[in-house]
């Protein structure tokens, strides 16, 4: 069963954006690998800003400051 995993950082994609990513990306490993739809698993994470940083700051900080 492929699966395929996207992880997107905050803000993260409306429900809408959702389903056409997984509905894309399900088009293209069935088309691509030739694998039934029905055994495509697409999995999307967000990741809120203030889960990851870059440089010991979280995002959501470093974004506070940069609009200050």
């Amino acid at each position: 069963m492929p699966y395929v995993s996207i992880r997107l950082a905050g803000p993260g994609p409306n429900d809408e954006q959702c389903e056409v990513l997984i509905e894309g990306v399900t088009d293209l490993i069935a088309t691509t690998l030739n694998k039934p739809r029905e055994m495509v698993m697409v999995v999307i994470d967000d990741i809120a800003p203030t889960h990851y940083g870059v440089g010991g700051q979280s995002v959501r900080r470093m974004r506070q400051r940069s609009s200050s």
